[in-house]
């Protein structure tokens, strides 16, 4: 079996998307030594960052290749379907949503499997959520694309129970669909549950990781963070991890009328390797979100042993289990109250870290990508 990997999704800023995808190309090449795999990219210095890092110039059923053009450009759906028949490809994953379209029918079974990776459905299921992003301001096409692509998938993997019930409930015309979406939980980086984590003190650290979308409900945190200031005799630090964006700068600003600005740590865009630490140095994950399809910093947090206070937006609840303190996202009193009792009682912290490391043990790469080899092979064995 020839398993073409669309890695045009991972930019020269990893973000989410790309780190789902390095890490189960990483994964799937060190669980199967029997199947090939060319790895698609459009960027050669991220092309030539990734193969060093995966080793692909060593692997013996992997290859790395480069083509001209962008995932969202007119040239990729124009000259994708040549390229997917030219390399005999079993199947292509597309590791986000989009795909060539004129390479994979609707109407009949297709020679390439397709095989998709929808991660959530927060622009369809919160038109607000992000109101300056591409996708709210081009909606009915989003809309549009989203439902060819997942007519046109023969699988779609997401990534928690939650999201696939979103998934067959706005995207699936017919109950005999339903069984192509396969729910399949990201996994944290073995980096992670190394640490050894202790409550830090002189300040005390809440961490914040991911974007400042308003569905982030960053600005809702800064009136938690002041909660906070007032509810504690610790001194309190809050940090934002994650880069800035200047069409959302509510946040900022709010923590200014506040009075908690010089409290708060924006750090751009941090590396893995710095975020690792940041969750080594905090005393608690704070993520207020209205809704999440994963939420992988809650899970990151947990595996390091860091006390998680988070919303039960979307698939937090599930991915949280009883392992972190969750909330309604507009209870900021209770987020209040939880993160003081977290501050103030070193044995509540230590026992959510340990709660939360038995948690995390759900959310490995090597599960994911079992569950995806096993799509894979279900749907290659369709056309033999």
């Amino acid at each position: 079996m020839k398993v073409l990997v669309d890695a045009r999704w991972i930019f020269p800023e990893i973000s989410g998307i790309g780190l789902y995808t390095v890490e189960l190309l990483r994964a799937l090449l060190a669980q199967d030594r029997e199947n090939d795999y060319v790895v698609l990219f459009s960027d050669a210095g991220v092309m030539e960052r990734t193969v060093l890092d995966l080793g692909l110039d060593e692997a013996r059923n992997a290859e790395a290749s480069l083509v001209p053009y962008g995932v969202f450009s007119m040239k990729s759906q124009l000259m994708m379907p040549s390229y997917i028949r030219g390399i005999g490809a079993d199947i292509f994953h597309s590791t986000n949503y989009m795909v060539p379209m004129a390479a994979f029918s609707a109407l009949r079974a297709n020679r390439t499997k397709c095989v998709i990776t929808i991660h959530d459905l927060i622009p369809l299921l919160f038109p607000d959520h992000a109101p300056k992003a591409k996708k709210t301001r081009l909606m009915p096409l989003y809309r549009f694309v989203m439902r060819q692509v997942a007519a046109r998938a023969d699988a779609i993997l997401t990534v928690s129970e939650n999201s696939a019930h979103d998934i067959r409930r706005m995207l699936m015309s017919r109950n005999a669909d339903h069984a192509k979406v396969v729910s399949a939980y990201n996994g944290v980086s073995d980096e992670y549950r190394k640490l050894a984590w202790a409550p830090a003190r002189n300040p005390r650290k809440l961490l914040y990781v991911g974007r400042l979308d308003p569905y982030k409900n960053v600005t809702g945190l800064m009136r938690i963070f002041k909660g906070v200031l007032g509810r504690t005799s610790e001194k309190v630090k809050l940090v934002i991890a994650g880069s800035k964006d200047p069409r959302y700068p509510e946040a900022e600003r709010l923590a200014e009328e506040l009075g908690v600005s010089e409290h708060v740590e924006w750090t751009g865009y941090v590396t893995p390797e710095k975020l690792i630490a940041l969750y080594a140095e905090a005393s608690v994950l704070v993520h207020p979100s209205h809704y999440e399809g994963f939420g992988l910093p809650v899970a990151e947090a947990m595996a390091a042993g860091l006390p998680v206070v988070c919303s039960s937006g979307g698939s937090l609840s599930e991915v949280a289990g009883n392992a972190a303190c969750v909330h309604e996202h507009t209870d900021e009193t209770g987020f209040v109250e939880s993160i003081c009792s977290i501050l103030d009682s070193e044995s509540k912290a230590k026992e959510l870290s340990q709660l939360g490391r038995s948690q995390a043990e759900k959310f490995t790469w090597a599960n994911a990508a079992r569950k995806t080899r096993e799509v894979y092979e279900m749907l290659a064995g369709g056309n033999s």
